[in-house]
């Protein structure tokens, strides 16, 4: 193979490096028919480089599976390459997945890294960079319980009343640390960065702040929730959010949306 400058023969050499460390820590033999194998190349693209966005995977695999073409023999490549599948980081996470991270054992070290995984769409809008919220936030509004954030867009979330239960039971038992965010000597990065960093998930599952706030907004969006009250809860000055989560809303029922639109329900 011939790179086409100093830049792409660096690029080549990291992708190359990169699937070699996986590759040996999945235990495939080190071998060039091995390794930049169809099926390697795929599994990798799929698993193994999940810190990546789904451009950079596929033009990561496009590398790949270049490279097994040419610098394999027996390597059976197929004609058409079969789609990545998409991890939007904006995208809910869906009841199947809600209910696995439900299922995580509580083994992390805060109350932030336990709490975060036993409510995963309700501590979603919470987080954001510089938003924090300890134990000591939750308060009783009337019937609800809400979680007072504090920060560059400090509001009050309501929490679903499936969840409230696990919260006040863990600013019970942790009630020094945060639901949100890092202590304050991590402050070398993002709070809920520093919190999520230890949450021990699935590799196919990893847990983003960006999807637990969308799952929390899909989930009331479904329930003809005021937009307005869920941008403000959400800490969001846009409605772009809502944008990108149009595809995975419910369909409405379409005829009690004519008449709601017609002023006759």
């Amino acid at each position: 193979m011939q790179p086409a400058g100093p830049h792409q023969a660096r690029e080549w050499m990291r992708t190359l490096t990169a699937l070699t460390v996986w590759a040996q820590r999945e235990g495939i033999p080190l071998d060039r028919e091995e390794i930049l194998a169809p099926d390697t190349v795929q599994r990798y693209c799929e698993i193994g480089c999940l810190e990546l966005d789904v451009q950079s995977r596929a033009t990561r695999r496009s590398v790949l599976r270049r490279m097994g073409r040419e610098l394999t023999v027996v390597a059976p490549w197929p004609e058409t390459e079969t789609p990545l599948p998409g991890r939007n980081r904006h995208a809910p996470y869906n009841d199947r997945e809600v209910a696995r991270l439900l299922a995580l054992k509580q083994s992390s070290r805060t109350c932030s890294d336990v709490s975060t995984p036993s409510s995963p769409s309700d501590l979603g809008p919470a987080c954001g960079r510089g938003s924090t919220a300890r134990g000591d936030a939750l308060a009783h509004d009337g019937e609800t319980t809400v979680l007072q954030v504090t920060g560059n867009r400090a509001r009050n979330v309501t929490v679903r009343s499936s969840f409230a239960p696990t919260l006040w039971r863990l600013a019970e038992e942790h009630p020094d640390e945060p639901f949100v965010g890092a202590p304050d000597r991590e402050w070398d990065r993002a709070r809920t960065w520093h919190a999520l960093r230890y949450i021990q998930t699935p590799t196919d599952l990893p847990l983003k702040t960006e999807r637990l706030r969308s799952t929390w907004l899909v989930h009331h969006l479904n329930r003809n929730v005021n937009v307005v009250a869920l941008l403000r809860e959400a800490g969001l000055v846009t409605t772009k959010a809502l944008t990108l989560l149009l595809p995975h809303l419910a369909d409405p029922d379409p005829v009690a949306t004519r008449r709601r639109m017609a002023d006759t329900d």
